[in-house]
């Protein structure tokens, strides 16, 4: 009897599995990498989004830091899009919503600003579309 539960037990762990993955598998990452922040601050790089929610995830922050992010919407000028975000240590995202798209090729073209609050700090940065 145990074994059947035990057997029963991991079909609906799997299928429960199953339900989640198909929630984010409509975001993209549009980019992945590895990099150094000041309180300066430093831009992501202009990058082409659907529309609709855009993220900015940060991790490896170090312990006592915060991140501040600003998103830019750039036509001829950069323009900033909704409230700043903070990410705290040790890892999170900021995620805007609600974002349309414009010109001919039908995309937002967004660019993200970062600061450190405490200084250099080598994080992981991932932007999702």
């Amino acid at each position: 009897m145990f074994k059947n539960l035990k057997i029963l037990g991991v079909a609906l762990t799997a299928s429960v599995g199953l339900f989640v993955l198909p929630a984010n598998s409509s975001a993209a990452t549009l980019a992945s990498y590895t990099s150094t922040v000041s309180n300066a601050g430093e831009m992501t790089g202009a990058y082409n989004s659907d529309g609709g929610t855009y993220k900015v995830c940060v991790s490896n922050i170090r312990a006592g830091n915060t991140f501040r992010v600003q998103l830019f919407e750039l036509d001829s000028v950069l323009n900033e899009i909704g409230s700043d975000k903070y990410i705290s240590a040790p890892s999170g995202c900021a995620t805007w919503t609600g974002i349309s798209t414009d010109g001919d090729n039908g995309k937002a073209e967004l660019n993200a600003k970062l600061n450190s609050t405490t200084g250099d700090d080598t994080v992981s940065i991932q932007l999702i579309d």
